[in-house]
């Protein structure tokens, strides 16, 4: 089995909403990522880049009729990013060591409890495990409870209007493993230039949910999605079969079904299982999937030993429906140890900040503070020039309002244009009246009409070298809004200046 894997960051809660949420206003997300979210983010990606028939040949191989299987994306592991898998519902630790990330792990499909033992132990704490040669840890990916409240007339909230409701969800930070297989690696070959950038999974995209990364693509050698025992014996008395995703089986009338006799040739000696409803949602529609009955993640069933190459079979090709949005994984005996060593999951490491680009997300949210930051450092320098320079005693004999009021809307036009020529080509096109109005003018000590005219020729005001930003080393200078800067300070020299050449005119009234 060929198989792609890769990585899922989640830069935002994700919300990846299951059947049973209890309270109608309330959803619980799983804690993982389904199969079917992946597989229907890759279709909007491969639809977006390509000109593709949905009913084609190529759409159905890739996405619909089981050539292709999208596994479900499990937490990854911290230390080396592998898959994680579900915790088999036949583990158990005594009662009073529930809590307890050293408790050794009693595995009841190999060994059953005695009599006086069967009310003394619960299950471990955790939702998915890894295998190392010595111990077990168990973990679970980090939720978050976000409380929300939706009014029926915008912006009032009062009884009867508002609803309170609330999203348990993956927090922000967690990564995920994923994984595609296919027997056909020329299929994968076309989805791994898919398998890169970003992503939107799960629901309510537009309050802050969903967004992810997809980094790390490969194709490894020899990939399996688990690692039998290594005490597995040929001539053991029994074999499990453990449900590493959720199951849908139907009977032979069509129901839903947890009895995998029809399937095996005979039915399981221990049974350690759980149902749950499971559906869907497609967004193309507007509509949820219908839902069905399946046989929980981490379902144990046990098995005589000499049903295990049929078993062997059905793990190889998956069982039940819906295989190619990642449901029917099962594994042969994936232990067979009677106790387990527990440790405690290691945390994952920090990366340093300066160990690395940033990410795509990133950069662009690093981009945004930089710029924002540099456009308050040059409003700041604005209003401080064009208060320094339109001081009391600053501006002498101008010339008229109305002169200046027409220099003042050609650098407005400057602004929103960028083209500081028009200062100079007005100047021009004056009349020699108009010209002889400007010859007396002063800013300080130079004529205002060369003081304009020099800053529109070679602006001295805003030196790209002394305005420069840099956040998370993304650098923004002036470079780029320098000629709508200086329009900017010379539309507010002169809009100073036309208010005073009023007060002048009036006799220094305000």
């Amino acid at each position: 089995m060929q198989a792609l894997t890769f990585e899922i960051r989640l830069s935002e809660p994700l919300l990846a909403a299951q059947t049973q949420s209890g309270e109608p206003n309330s959803a619980t997300s799983y804690p993982f990522i389904p199969g079917s979210v992946i597989r229907g983010a890759l279709i909007r990606r491969y639809l977006r880049d390509h000109a593709a028939n949905v009913a084609g040949s190529e759409m159905q191989t890739l996405f619909f009729n089981g050539t292709v299987c999208y596994l479900n994306a499990y937490p990854a592991y911290p230390l080396n990013r592998t898959r994680l898998l579900p915790k088999p519902l036949s583990w158990f630790v005594t009662k009073d060591k529930e809590e307890n990330a050293d408790a050794s792990i009693q595995d009841f499909a190999i060994q059953a409890p005695g009599e006086n033992e069967n009310g003394s132990f619960k299950s471990p704490r955790g939702d998915f495990y890894w295998r190392g040669t010595a111990t077990a840890q168990l973990g679970s990916p980090a939720m978050r409870t976000m409380v929300h409240n939706a009014s029926s007339e915008r912006s009032r909230k009062s009884v009867g209007l508002s609803q309170v409701y609330r999203y348990d969800t993956i927090d922000a930070g967690e990564i995920f493993a994923g994984a595609i297989c296919s027997a056909d690696a020329s299929q994968l070959e076309k989805l791994q230039p898919l398998l890169a950038g970003i992503f939107h999974f799960g629901g309510s995209h537009t309050a802050g949910y969903g967004t992810v990364e997809i980094c790390q693509a490969s194709d490894p050698d020899g990939w399996t999605e688990y690692s039998p025992d290594p005490g597995a014996a040929t001539d053991s008395q029994f074999v499990t079969l453990t449900c590493l995703s959720d199951v849908i089986l139907r009977g032979k009338h069509g129901q839903a079904d947890n009895d995998l006799a029809a399937l095996v040739g005979a039915s399981p000696s221990e049974v350690f299982h759980r149902m749950r409803l499971v559906g869907g949602f497609n967004r193309t529609w507007g509509l949820p999937l219908p839902q069905a009955w399946a046989i929980e993640m981490g379902s144990v069933f046990v098995f005589e030993s000499t049903h295990r190459s049929v078993l062997e079979q059905l793990a190889a090709r998956g069982i039940g429906e819906r295989r190619a949005e990642g449901f029917g994984r099962v594994a042969v005996n994936l232990n067979l140890q009677t106790t387990l060593e527990q440790s405690k999951m290691p945390r994952r490491p920090i990366k340093p900040a300066d160990s690395g680009e940033l990410s795509p997300i990133s950069r662009p949210l690093a981009e945004t503070m930089a710029e924002r930051k540099l456009q308050a450092q040059l409003e700041r320098h604005l209003i401080a020039r064009v208060n320094a320079l339109t001081a009391d005693g600053e501006l002498k004999n101008l010339p008229s309002p109305a002169q200046l009021a027409r220099v003042q809307l050609v650098a407005r036009q400057a602004w929103q244009t960028g083209n500081l020529g028009l200062i100079a080509e007005h100047f021009r096109d004056l009349s020699k009246l108009s010209q002889r109005q400007w010859e007396t003018a002063r800013i300080g000590v130079l004529p205002l009409r060369e003081w304009l005219e020099g800053q529109a020729q070679h602006p001295t005001e805003f030196d790209p070298d002394k305005f420069q930003v840099t956040v998370a080393g993304v650098s923004v200078s002036t470079q780029d809004v320098r000629a709508k800067m200086v329009a900017r300070l010379l539309e507010g020299v002169l809009k100073q200046a036309v208010k005073t050449a009023k007060r002048q005119r009036e006799g220094g009234r305000k």
